[in-house]
């Protein structure tokens, strides 16, 4: 692998763990809405699994 290809595959790999990072963000500001809007997720997974599906869409 040449110098170039391996700064874009690194590149790459950032942004992608960017984009990860900011969805799990996004999917637990929204478990938290979920929950202050009066507990429609008891459990920690179920909102999280919510919130993804929210987040999906």
């Amino acid at each position: 692998m040449t110098k170039a290809e391996n700064r874009a595959a690194a590149r790459a790999w950032r942004q992608e763990r960017m984009r990860q990072r900011a969805e799990e963000v996004r999917a637990e500001a929204i478990a938290a809405d979920l929950a202050e809007l009066g507990g429609f997720a008891t459990t920690s997974s179920s909102a999280e699994g919510t919130a993804a599906r929210i987040a999906r869409s």
